[in-house]
């Protein structure tokens, strides 16, 4: 019997040693196919590539929405110009006016009634604002 005993024995202690022999354990990312990866790295990638996107959609729009603001400030300062020279054409249609301000500003005498004069009268006071502000630049440049 000792020879059985023995060799229960050394069954005992093989199956054992078996046992107690550690498996060489799997990563996690073994268990997956390398399709699952190609395809996990390219959402990866496409998320990444609409995040920048977005952004850049971003601050387009806010660019945008200044020169927006910049243009209608523009748009208002020329409206409002406009409504300057409106009244200007309107006041310089009026023969009193042309002639009030001829005795006014360049000391001209009473104005005749002709058109010609009248044309004549209109260009006198268009060259001598040019004079006036060809002198205005002349003192800005000093």
């Amino acid at each position: 019997m000792t020879k059985e005993t023995q060799q229960r024995n050394s069954n005992v202690i093989s199956m054992n040693n078996k046992l107690n022999q550690k498996k060489p354990s799997t990563p996690v990312f073994k268990s997956h196919s390398l399709w699952t990866k190609l395809i996990l790295v390219g959402v990866i990638a496409i998320s990444g590539s609409m995040i920048v996107g977005i952004g850049n959609q971003f601050s387009q729009a806010s660019q945008l929405d200044q020169k927006i603001e910049q243009a209608k400030a523009e748009k208002e300062v020329a409206e409002k110009q406009k409504e300057s020279l409106t009244q200007q054409v309107e006041l310089l249609q009026s023969d009193e006016y042309i002639a009030k301000l001829a005795r006014s500003e360049y000391y001209l005498s009473k104005l005749e009634k002709s058109s010609s004069a009248r044309q004549m009268t209109l260009q006198s006071i268009k060259h001598n604002k040019q004079k006036k502000k060809s002198n205005k630049g002349k003192l800005l440049l000093r």
